[in-house]
């Protein structure tokens, strides 16, 4: 029986305060016996990709849907890796700026600290456009299709703004820390909504190792 308790808009400094116990049982489904459940039921789902982490026992595992073909389940290998709005890794032009731009901060900062929001800053923030000849033919507009080919989108369709809302980053460290950057590095787009103020006690840095030309976590 789970329990939850919230305060909402009611307080000087935040819009909202929430805590909230989860109740379950503590042995439960791998991210891979729980992504094989799912590809039983996934032609009753519009197309989505998933991924799905346990980092104690160090297991990743992408599920994915295509109409029209089995659903796609396979574990995730050590390494980087980038995913849009196609499968995993795929190589459109985006997706392989973003993970050559992620393999040089990584490898600039190889066994030392790094700070999550300098990443967010150097990698997300990215304007470029691809070649209007290279971006991928997802069915719609050829002119709207060049406008999302940048990593950090921001443009009109007609009188509505579309782009960007938000950014994250998160760090795992091999002893189980969570780290998240501060507040600061969540950058909105001219004339985007407000979003409540978040609090995030962590420090901004996390560490990452290059082993055997994978990138890593690692404990400091």
């Amino acid at each position: 029986m789970c329990i939850a308790a919230w305060t909402w808009q009611a307080h000087p400094a935040y819009g909202l305060l929430l805590l909230f116990n989860r109740d379950e049982y503590h042995s439960r489904q791998g991210p891979l016996e729980y992504a094989t459940e799912i590809a039983k039921e996934a032609d009753q789902y519009n197309g989505f990709n998933l991924v799905l982490a346990d980092v104690h026992s160090g297991t990743m595992v992408y599920i994915s849907n295509k109409p029209g073909d089995a659903p796609v389940v396979q574990t995730v290998s050590p390494g980087c890796h980038v995913l849009s709005n196609a499968a995993i890794d795929s190589p459109w032009p985006k997706v392989l700026r973003l993970g050559q731009s992620f393999n040089r901060f990584l490898a600039a900062h190889d066994d030392a600290e790094v700070s999550l929001k300098q990443m967010v800053e150097e990698l997300m923030t990215d304007t470029v456009k691809a070649d209007r000849s290279a971006v991928p033919d997802t069915g719609v507009d050829p002119d709207w299709e060049y406008q999302l080919s940048s990593i950090f989108i921001d443009t009109k369709k007609g009188q509505a703004r579309y782009g960007t809302r938000s950014m994250a980053a998160i760090g795992v460290k091999l002893d189980g820390e969570i780290r998240r950057p501060p507040n600061d590095s969540r950058k909105r787009a001219e004339g985007a909504p407000p979003s409540l103020p978040l609090s995030s006690p962590k420090p901004d840095k996390t560490c990452f190792s290059r082993q055997s030309g994978s990138c890593r976590a690692k404990a400091a």
